[in-house]
């Protein structure tokens, strides 16, 4: 990790100091999974000095700030951050509540250099001007441009090849040395390759989107009395253009050199594809009200968000070419309203906080608030554009009704100063989530004109999260400063994401039971705490003077496991002798369990010296100080991450029992190193400043 800062001001060239701040940061990792590859590519920035390792963040920024005079400032910024890795997260398109998975691509172990590369590259600027007209009246207007961009390809390999003369597709096949099952009959099986990739093919998707969002804010406050009563209100529009590209095994439809020395074309782009750009629009007004009486603070507002899909889905409402049941279609023009020739919907979110103390040292303080959630757009334009339609059997289609989901959320709470150096904090906290989007299964016409069945989102879930949180602080002096917080949560809904529901669709072609169960997402306990001893007094500890200027930070994590669906034993299977464990079928079961609990302890330790204008640090950073195995990708029949001997689900790869019919339909083996969170962790740092 190398870090460094930059900033001061500039005078002579204008009436007033010209500031300016500067920032630069580049984090380069290997990761703790043991297989970088020998060089991670990007197609987009294809030189390997941008990618030195497995996982690679560069990240600046620049400020510029001139005040007019002490009532009008103007300011300037400018971020850029660009990473190169093979962390799926990158693209993994989930609902936002869906449980965290580890994004290292474990099929690709045996050739990492052969995995998926993606690359996130994000342009800010932006302008802010502040003025403070009187007393009573000031403004803000910000002006912004947002670029973000992102590329998924096989390791900076372009889209498609330029002809296909080699095997792309990748599979574990079977090399030597050969394994054999049922070796001492007559009719013998060759067990199946390691199930990872290993026969030289490559990533199967090629994928390019960008974002381009220009916003403009402009919010005014208003102090109509002497109190500091104020009007607090505003407007903000975002106009976006986005464009999506995805293509599966891109290499179907590239040229294929045949024996007479020419080539096979074909017109396909890829085994499935998904191409679109879209110019949605989005914004709102608010107004709110804040005032102060006789230790009262309350604040009332409203917020009406509404938002423009496009021109794009407003054309594929009107063209019967597009993959849309006509009572979507009806939906679409009853949900929407014009506003300039384009369809519109709205929604208003109200807001009210208060706080009042109820005694001396003492206040009660109560939130209750609206919020939306947008649909990854994806949900909303997939498959809508006639010239680039996925033909396969099962299919997703984008859902142009599709509306945001609901948060409605409620907190009350009571924050205690017990003595100056102590305080303690209870707050109860509910969420009622609506709107959820899942996914259902639906019949329309393809572009034969024939019924087929298709997959798309739709608002119909909800889920409810109850929670109370703890939390104490306290100090000591200027040398100690302590804290620790404690949350018991339960989220209980129908479904715990859109992908959860489509799996049911795909396996049953129907949705499976709507009982509400507990979320996947659901951690009921979460306690962590840290301290921070610091001492920097004329004379060090005790007198002595090398023990003088130092701190250290220790952090610790207690929280429960993840949710899974338990699997039961289910019997013997004659062939193998391996023991079968099937997924408990009841409804109540699904994510019933918890797994193992997680816990670890964090270190850091500085010490600096002063010499004339400079700072000298070194600095020791420990995480996971006492290396705890904690499991991030449960076993469902265990509870805890997989181990040797370990009894798995029959739908996994069982080492124990090797079997030929692994190689068509069982999957990865059990022994992930993502399974795991990251070890213990050293790290030694070096710091100048200059003052």
């Amino acid at each position: 990790m190398v870090e460094g800062t930059l900033g001061g001001s500039l005078k002579g060239l204008f009436p007033q100091p010209l500031r300016i701040f500067s920032s630069f940061k580049g984090s380069f990792d290997d990761q703790y999974f043991r297989t970088p590859a020998k060089q991670v590519l990007s197609s987009l920035y294809p030189n390997p000095g941008f990618s030195p390792m497995q996982d690679n963040r560069w990240a600046g920024m620049l400020k510029l700030d001139y005040a007019f005079h002490p009532g009008l400032r103007l300011s300037g910024t400018y971020l850029r951050s660009l990473t190169i890795n093979q962390d799926v997260n990158m693209l993994r398109i989930i609902g936002n509540d869906a449980p965290f998975l580890p994004g290292y691509q474990f099929e690709f172990a045996l050739q990492p250099d052969n995995a998926l590369t993606y690359t996130h590259d994000t342009n800010l600027e932006s302008l802010q001007l502040n003025h403070t007209t009187s007393k009573k009246f000031s403004y803000t207007v910000n002006a912004s441009r947002l670029y973000v961009r992102l590329r998924a390809d096989a390791n900076g390999r372009d889209w498609r090849p330029k002809e296909v003369d080699s095997e792309f597709d990748p599979n574990s096949i079977v090399t030597f040395p050969v394994t054999y099952f049922n070796p001492l009959d007559s009719q013998v099986f060759v067990n199946p390759g390691p199930g990872l990739y290993n026969n030289g093919g490559i990533g199967t998707l090629w994928h390019d989107h960008y974002v381009l969002e220009y916003t403009v804010k402009a919010s005014g406050n208003y102090y109509y009395n002497s109190r500091g009563d104020r009007l607090i209100f505003g407007t903000e529009f975002k106009d976006q253009d986005l464009q999506w590209i995805d293509i599966l095994r891109p290499w179907i439809g590239a040229p294929i050199p045949l024996a007479d020395g020419t080539f096979s074309q074909s017109f396909r782009l890829g085994d499935y594809s998904d191409v679109w750009r879209v110019q949605p629009k989005r914004g709102a007004f608010f107004l709110s009200n804040k005032l102060k009486y006789l230790g009262l603070v309350a604040e009332a507002g409203l917020r009406l968000e509404y938002w423009m899909p496009g021109t794009f889905v407003d054309r594929a409402i009107g063209d019967a070419r597009s993959p849309i049941r006509d009572e979507i279609r009806k939906d679409y023009m009853d949900h929407t309203f014009s506003v300039f020739g384009m369809r519109t919907k709205a929604r208003l979110l109200p807001k009210l906080s208060a706080s009042f103390p109820i005694r001396e040292n003492q206040v009660l303080y109560f939130n209750y608030n609206h919020a939306m959630v947008m649909p990854h757009p994806s949900w909303l334009y997939q498959g809508l554009n006639p010239l680039y339609q996925d033909r396969s059997v099962l299919a997703r289609v984008g859902n142009p009704d599709l509306n945001p989901e609901m948060d409605i959320s409620y907190e009350l709470g009571l924050r205690t100063q017990l003595t100056p150096n102590d305080a303690l904090t209870v707050t109860a906290y509910w969420k009622d989530k609506y709107d959820f989007i899942s996914a259902a299964s639906t019949q329309i016409k393809d572009f034969t004109g024939r019924e087929v069945t298709r997959t798309l989102r739709i608002n119909s879930d909800y889920a409810r999260i109850r929670g109370l949180e703890l939390g104490y602080f306290k100090r000591i002096g200027q040398w100690f400063q302590g804290q620790v917080s404690a949350s018991y949560m339960v989220a209980r809904g129908q479904s715990s994401s859109a992908s959860e529901a489509l799996t049911a669709i795909l396996n049953s072609g129907n949705r499976q039971d709507t009982k509400e169960t507990f979320l996947a997402w659901d951690a009921p306990y979460d306690i962590k705490g840290n301290v921070i001893f610091t001492l920097d007094r004329k004379r060090g500890l005790w007198g002595k003077s090398w023990l003088n200027r130092w701190s250290l930070y220790l952090e610790g994590v207690l929280r429960s496991g993840r949710r899974y669906t338990p699997f039961t034993f289910q019997g013997i299977e004659p062939v193998s002798g391996r023991p079968i464990y099937e997924r408990d079928p009841r409804p109540e079961a699904l994510w019933s369990a918890l797994g193992q609990g997680q816990q670890w302890m964090d270190l850091s330790v500085r010490k600096w010296w002063l010499r004339g204008a400079y700072r000298w640090e070194v600095s020791m950073q420990l995480t996971n100080v006492f290396n705890q195995a904690n499991a991030v990708i449960p076993n469902p029949v265990t509870g805890r991450a997989w181990e040797p001997g370990d009894p798995v689900p029959s739908s996994w790869r069982d080492p124990a029992y090797l079997d030929p019919r692994d190689a068509r339909s069982r999957g990865l083996p059990p022994d992930n190193p993502a399974r795991y969170m990251a070890p213990r962790h050293f790290m030694l740092g070096i710091a100048l400043k200059y003052r």
